[in-house]
Formats: C-alpha cells, sequence, structure tokens
C-alpha cells in the first residue's frame, strides 16, 4: 500500500529526502547541532530514523520520540534511546526533562493550533528546544496536485496533512509560543527558546 508510506517505510523516506534535498540533506541536522552545547541530553522530537544523532556535539545524550512504529523499530534495533509517542495527542505523559528538545521540519504536520499548544508543551520538557523548519515564500495552494500528493503520501493515524509553511507563517507560530525567530538561509527558518535562569 502507498499511501501513508512516508512514515511507515524508513527506506522510501530516506530516499524521498535525499532525491528532494539531494547532497544537502544532512544540512537541516547541522542547524539544529548548532544550537546545542556538549554533553547536554537531547530529545528529538518526530525523530524520523534518528539521523540527527550522528550530528550531535560530543557527549550528548540522545533520545528520539516518534510515532512511526518502523522508524521505532529501526531505533530500537540499532540501541538508540526512543519513546513512543502520537504527537496529535498532549505531551502531558512523558515525565522526563531534557536540556534540548529538537523537533526538524515537522511542525508542518500539524494545524496552526497544535502546533502552538506543540511548542508550549515542549517548552515544559526542556530548558532550550530548537525548531528547524523548512520554508518557502510561495505556499501551494491547498488543493494544488503535489499538495495532495504529499498529504496522501503522509497519510498516517498519527499524521496530519503536510503543508510547508511560509516564513511569515513559521514566525508568526514560533514568536506567539515565546520563540526567537532566526532565518538561517533560503530553504530554512529556526526558532529558539530558552528558560531563563
Amino acid at each position: 500500500m502507498i499511501k501513508g508510506i512516508q512514515y511507515r517505510s524508513r527506506l522510501f523516506y530516506q530516499t524521498q529526502t535525499l532525491i528532494k534535498l539531494g547532497p544537502a540533506w544532512q544540512h537541516r541536522f547541522r542547524l539544529a547541532a548548532a544550537h546545542i552545547p556538549e554533553g547536554v541530553s537531547v530529545l528529538d522530537v518526530c525523530a524520523g530514523p534518528g539521523d540527527l544523532h550522528r550530528h550531535l556535539p560530543s557527549g550528548c545524550r540522545y533520545t528520539a520520540l516518534d510515532a512511526s512504529p518502523d522508524f521505532t523499530r529501526h531505533m530500537t534495533a540499532r540501541q538508540i534511546p526512543c519513546l513512543v509517542h502520537d504527537l496529535t495527542r498532549s505531551l502531558d505523559a512523558i515525565d522526563d526533562h531534557f536540556d534540548v528538545a529538537v523537533m526538524i521540519i515537522s511542525l508542518c504536520h500539524f494545524g496552526h493550533a497544535r502546533a502552538q499548544s506543540l511548542l508550549t508543551e515542549l517548552t515544559r520538557l526542556a530548558d532550550k528546544v530548537v525548531i528547524v523548519e523548512e520554508i518557502t515564500e510561495n505556499v501551494r495552494p491547498e488543493g494544488s496536485r503535489l499538495q495532495r500528493t504529499m498529504n496522501f503520501l503522509t497519510a498516517t493515524d498519527y499524521a496530519s496533512s503536510y503543508s510547508i509553511l511560509s516564513a511569515h507563517e513559521f514566525k508568526r507560530i514560533v514568536t506567539a509560543a515565546g520563540y526567537h525567530y532566526q532565518r538561517a538561509d533560503l530553504r530554512y527558518a529556526v526558532g529558539i527558546y530558552e528558560r531563563e535562569t
């Protein structure tokens, strides 16, 4: 079955990412890692197959969080600590606390209201939160063929429709949740929350 294959197959996910981003596919991980100090505990929210862990500074303790059974099986087999959780539901069940929580190109799967509450919930789980999001200047129309195809490939019980955010939308969502907005480059923007000490 092709519907929802994006998150049911690690190989499809990684192949599609490589085709879409080419040799620069790891750039998003480096953007996130640049905001993470050495030796801290890191929660990778919507971790996919856990690729961020290879880009972390020395001594970091990595934990992945994802809803995909294929991705979590893959990480467990590689002995990567992993939490299984559907992010369309509240994070209240997660009691652990981390120095840094990271979410890379995943906010686009949530409606604006859930994105806002998710960003707020992450500030409870970590002292610092780093959100790296792919952005666009030209938002695809909801009914476009490309948008319908992306929604079909990413359709699962735990992921809602996929829609790349505009820079303006992303900035509005993260700043409303108390994050600082940074435009990283033409493709990515970053939202950063740091708890005041």
